[in-house]
């Protein structure tokens, strides 16, 4: 019986020092935990919508599409496209994750893989408005350059394919396209110029 009272006591003082060592590591952690809260200003629920915005943005993803007018209505998954119907060749990226004044890039790439040109755009979105904006004291961009497209804001560039070296020197075949966003590449894409009999 007092070998039973001796075991009995000494797990009791072992789960005693147990508790001593584990309340001021809680405590600790509390404590921590408390004094980040401290440091960031923002109160709960601030701090759970920026968490929700930013996994909206990393959900966000920019699209990169093609057409043969500067209106978003001919919105499509085309991407091959006849030269002697073709006047200008408009590139069309989304924004949705971006806020601020930014510089787009797009780099348009030969057949053969060279750089046949590339073109700067600047441009502004804001929170809760779906059409990008001219950058004051940047570069004039046309206002049908600057649009948005299924509530996203959306940069288009044009390619002038009529008259200029992609026809008079017969430049046909699968194009790519490079997207670079303030000189950070984000998209990649490429459409096919072909002739007539081609199709």
């Amino acid at each position: 019986m007092k070998r039973h009272m001796k075991v009995l006591g000494g797990a009791i003082l072992l789960a005693g020092a147990l508790l001593a060592f584990a309340a001021p590591a809680a405590a600790q952690r509390r404590s921590r935990v408390t004094k980040e809260d401290e440091l960031d200003a923002r109160t709960p629920a601030d701090r759970r919508e920026a968490r929700a915005e930013s996994l909206n943005a990393a959900q966000a993803v920019s699209e990169l599409f093609f057409c043969e007018s500067a209106t978003t209505e001919c919105r499509s998954t085309n991407s091959a496209f006849t030269v002697g119907k073709l006047r200008d060749l408009f590139v069309f990226v989304t924004w949705p994750s971006t806020n601020g004044d930014r510089v787009q890039t797009v780099e348009f790439f030969l057949p053969d893989g060279s750089l046949y040109m590339k073109r700067d755009t600047a441009f502004r979105t804001r929170a809760g408005q779906p059409r990008a904006r001219a950058v004051t004291g940047a570069a004039v961009v046309a206002d049908e350059y600057l649009t948005s497209s299924r509530g996203m804001p959306t940069v288009v560039t044009p390619l002038a394919v009529a008259g200029t070296y992609i026809t008079q020197r017969n430049l046909l075949g699968t194009w790519a396209v490079r997207v670079l966003l303030d000189g950070k590449p984000v998209l990649t894409g490429q459409f096919t110029l072909k002739t007539a009999d081609q199709e």
